[in-house]
């Protein structure tokens, strides 16, 4: 979790020395926004990283001797969200005053966007997704790179096994295929390994399901059934669900999806955003 805070924090020094108050309303929406979803989960680093550790024993005393650092290394990225924030929605309040002047003039209509709204092409398609994802995403029929067959037909039985053998920091999109099956695995995608793109037979023919949760003695951090922390990730026509609930009549927390950066559409995840999906009860997040 330090170096995922590290690298946000770079990146959002970056953005900010790339950072222009003309650049118009929507190039400004889209920068602030990267800007304050990257500041946020510096901020929610901090939270997971202390989840981590049990309230037992040793990691008990390593949590209380760490909380305090972690505890103001959030207060120092919620300062600069806010500062960041400040700055940002003038800048857009100013742009879209000038926008609508400008299209008053032209006898157009105001053509300001909700900001509440996800920016996504007439497909449904985010609308940083290039071309070629987009045409892996919709294709009816996308060639992998290897194939996962639980039954042995595949390059791998499991889906861990594809993941450990795809290249380190791929600058290329790297395709598995994921045949019809049930995968009774807890699958990361560690940082290293970047653009990769799950494709499955169905929402309801392939699915990865586990079932870890706090009752077992996990923490919710490692409850998720998919964590994924590489880049670019994509996954199409398939199902991950977390089963805990069903197993327990206590509604102890579980998760079925971690990600440092998720975006979801109708028929695709794509890694961009933050987001952590720890329900409490069986749930299931299908990508179809």
């Amino acid at each position: 979790m330090f170096d995922e805070t590290l690298d946000e924090l770079h990146r959002v020094n970056a953005e900010l020395g790339s950072y222009r108050s003309d650049a118009g309303h929507n190039n400004l929406w889209r920068h602030a926004a990267d800007l304050k979803i990257l500041i946020s989960a510096a901020m929610t680093n901090q939270d997971s990283c202390a989840d981590g550790f049990s309230h037992a024993g040793v990691d008990r005393r390593l949590r209380g001797a760490i909380i305090g650092d972690l505890t103001h290394v959030e207060h120092l990225c919620g300062n600069a969200l806010a500062m960041i924030r400040n700055m940002t929605d003038a800048d857009i309040t100013a742009a879209a005053a000038a926008a609508a002047t400008a299209a008053a003039e032209q006898r157009r209509q105001n053509l300001s966007e909700d900001l509440s709204q996800e920016e996504t092409t007439s497909e449904g398609v985010p609308e940083w997704m290039s071309v070629e994802d987009r045409r892996l995403m919709e294709a009816a029929a996308v060639v992998p790179h290897v194939t996962v067959a639980a039954d042995g037909s595949g390059d791998y039985r499991t889906i861990t096994e594809a993941v450990a053998a795809a290249p380190v920091k791929s600058s290329k999109r790297y395709v598995i295929r994921i045949m019809a099956g049930t995968y009774k695995e807890n699958v990361e995608v560690p940082k290293k390994k970047t653009n990769i793109l799950f494709v499955g037979d169905g929402r309801t023919k392939t699915v990865i399901t586990g079932s870890r949760s706090v009752a077992d003695g996990w923490t919710t951090f490692r409850t998720a059934t998919l964590a994924v922390v590489g880049d670019r990730f994509l996954a199409r026509d398939l199902r991950v669900e977390n089963t805990a609930g069903q197993q327990s009549t206590r509604r102890w927390p579980s998760g079925w999806v971690r990600t440092s950066r998720l975006s979801t559409t109708a028929t695709s995840w794509a890694t961009r955003t933050p987001s952590t999906c720890t329900p409490s009860a069986s749930s299931s997040v299908a990508a179809s």
